[in-house]
């Protein structure tokens, strides 16, 4: 009887919003989100409530006229009211970026990540709020890809957590990799994540669930190249390796496009994954 959504919203008069929901048992209902007069094409890309009274949502707005800059958000709700949050400390070097996931531990312990742009290209980022602020955590860029992201972190505690995204080797058009970093509680260290024998194209990783701190889920999709399509990717993680998981496409006209986006477990044996 107490969830939270959040997105956006277009007004019939071409306005973006940010668009926040609650659900009381009976039905959604819309909650007043404020945002600074300027903001182009906010967004809020996810939410995590560390208590009924205690939920943090990230996400993007653009500051500026025209093409303007990408600029990292959040807005944090104290009982019943959201309060705006852009104070954002890039990375060194940093020009901006997007949040595109986030985990609270406690109400003074969540961790968001997305990516921030530099003069050399995209790279993941994690930042910290310590219930006064947020602080950019340094992250690991795997092989000094120039097009890195994170898209989906959960945490077991404040000191194990992992994240997952993807990211190319090569120029931005080069074949995407799965990537996945864990957090120890001191630094983020990059792991090893593999893909299916049939992925002869790449893929991603776009959401993580833990029921615990050795037993994690992880979806996406992979791509396989001769076939033109791409199919549902499921990695579990046992606290110290990743391994595939079958992640059956639907039945359906071949070629076929399937990727998973979500994903939550409530036990090592009960997990659910949602997607197109």
């Amino acid at each position: 009887s107490d969830c939270v959504q959040v997105g956006s919203y277009t007004t019939h008069a071409g306005q973006n919003l940010p668009l926040v929901e609650t659900w009381d048992g009976r039905a959604w209902s819309a909650q007043d989100v404020p945002h600074q007069a300027g903001w182009q094409f906010p967004g809020l890309e996810a939410v995590s409530c560390a208590s009924a009274t205690r939920c943090m949502a990230v996400g993007t707005f653009t500051k500026g006229a025209g093409i303007g800059r990408e600029v990292m958000v959040s807005e944090q709700r104290n009982g019943t009211t959201w309060t705006a949050q852009t104070a954002f400390p890039d990375p060194a070097g940093g020009n901006g970026g997007w949040l595109d996931g986030v985990w609270c531990v406690t109400a003074t312990d969540c961790t968001a990540v997305g990516t921030y742009f530099t003069s050399t290209g995209r790279h993941p980022v994690a930042e910290h709020w310590d219930g006064h602020g947020w602080a950019p955590q340094a992250v690991p860029n795997p092989d000094n890809s120039a097009d890195s992201y994170l898209t989906g972190i959960t945490c077991a505690s404040a000191d194990s957590c992992l994240a997952v995204g993807f990211y190319t080797a090569g120029p931005i058009t080069a074949e995407g990799k799965p990537l996945s970093e864990q957090w120890n509680g001191h630094a983020w260290t990059l792991l090893s994540t593999p893909l299916p024998t049939a992925a002869t194209n790449g893929g991603t990783l776009d959401a993580v669930s833990c029921s615990s701190a050795a037993d994690c889920t992880a979806v996406g999709a992979y791509w396989n190249k001769k076939a033109e399509a791409s199919d549902d990717l499921a990695e579990r993680w046992n606290g110290s390796d990743w391994t595939i998981q079958p992640a059956p496409s639907p039945s359906t006209i071949s070629p076929v496009a399937d990727q998973l986006s979500g994903v939550w477990c409530v036990s090592a044996s009960r997990c659910t994954a949602v997607g197109s």
